[in-house]
């Protein structure tokens, strides 16, 4: 399994290197064909009710809500805990650098507001959160039908997050594609540290090797 993960790691770098790429070079069709998507979507669209659809990405909601995940899977796994909680820094580091490099201005200007749009930096932090959230109850052992549908209500959560930002003129289309990327950057590395990890309470592990 570890090979596994190993190269979807290396696989989604190498998306990432090159998407990048792709959007710091400016390329005439990219750009043409985004311009009509956010012609569209921005044209007489009102924006009030997307505008609460980020606080499921804040920072302030996603630094205390990975803290409390990590103290709580700290409890019965150090490394674990720990994992989770580095595994934030490490994404919102890494899509910090891409911003940096890609350097791409925002469908609209937008006063007192980092101009660079590619990833976007909000949804990064919800993929980042609610994915540590889906691995976590994936780590704690429960069941397959359980985590199914908390996969499923983070995957909701994330794409509202990532649709908002795109209503209010945050973020281009192909933003979310470089969001996505670090986000999974960052989950998948955490994923190879739990796995090496006993997964959940030591009692949950008991009864897992009784039946």
């Amino acid at each position: 399994m570890r090979n596994t993960w190993t190269r979807a790691w290396l696989s989604t770098l190498l998306l990432l290197v090159a998407s990048g790429a792709l959007v710091r070079a400016r390329h005439d069709t990219l750009i043409e064909a985004e311009d009509l998507v956010m012609d569209w979507v921005l044209e007489d669209t009102d924006v009030s009710g997307w505008s609460r659809v980020d606080v499921l990405g804040s920072l302030g909601l996603v630094i205390v809500g990975t803290v409390v995940l990590g103290l709580v899977m700290m409890l019965f796994n150090r490394v674990a805990g720990l994992t989770v909680m580095l595994t934030l820094f490490f994404g919102v580091v890494v899509g910090r650098i891409v911003r940096n490099v890609v350097e791409r201005p925002r469908p609209t200007s937008i006063d007192g507001v980092d101009t660079s749009s590619y990833p976007s930096q909000l949804v990064v932090q919800a993929a980042l959160f609610w994915g540590l959230v889906a691995l976590a109850v994936w780590w704690f052992g429960a069941p397959r039908l359980l985590w199914q549908i908390v996969v499923e209500a983070c995957v909701v959560i994330v794409l509202l997050t990532a649709i908002a930002r795109i209503v209010q003129g945050y973020s281009w289309p192909s933003d979310m594609v470089g969001s996505a990327l670090v986000a999974a950057l960052a989950l998948i590395s955490a994923a190879i540290v739990l796995e090496d990890q006993p997964r959940g309470p030591p009692w949950w592990r008991a009864r897992a090797a009784a039946h």
